[in-house]
């Protein structure tokens, strides 16, 4: 193996990582309810998909929905992602990751599980990765107490 195909396998292994703790970021500020951090992730152009919550294009229609949908609705969240496999190609990027969300929703009083996939594509801009794609498909929207299981 050269060093320009080592020098590759490395730089694509450091993008993977700098996903990943984008997606931990992601996270973090989601939970703790800090849109201002949490939009420093997001491309100026950037695309939600947020399954019945909507469809929302560019970094002014996001940060709305941030804080007018999911931290008016949610006192508390605290996101965990698994089952990940990410695929790079220089600067752009896709992933798909499963979530579980134990969550406090405030204007119903209760507590309710989210759980899901995120499919998303990046993007390397000015040496960050961002945030250029999110479509959620939502598995689980179901109140703690009743569990998501409906006898039939």
């Amino acid at each position: 193996m050269g060093n320009e195909e080592l020098a590759a396998r490395i730089q694509k292994l450091e993008d993977i990582e700098a996903i990943r703790c984008l997606k931990g970021k992601f996270a973090h500020f989601a939970d703790t309810q800090n849109s201002a951090e949490f939009m420093k992730l997001v491309a100026d152009d950037a695309v939600w998909e947020f399954g019945p919550w909507g469809h929302f294009e560019g970094q002014e229609e996001i940060l709305k929905f941030t804080e007018n949908v999911t931290i008016a609705t949610y006192s508390f969240m605290l996101h965990h992602f698994y089952n990940l496999f990410l695929e790079v190609d220089g600067d752009t990027a896709t992933g798909v990751w499963y979530f579980l969300v134990p969550a406090s929703n405030r204007k119903k009083e209760t507590a309710e599980w989210l759980a899901g996939i995120y499919d998303e594509t990046y993007a390397k801009i000015n040496g960050e990765w961002k945030f250029k794609r999110v479509a959620t498909e939502f598995k689980i929207v179901a109140p703690y107490s009743e569990g998501w299981f409906k006898k039939e």
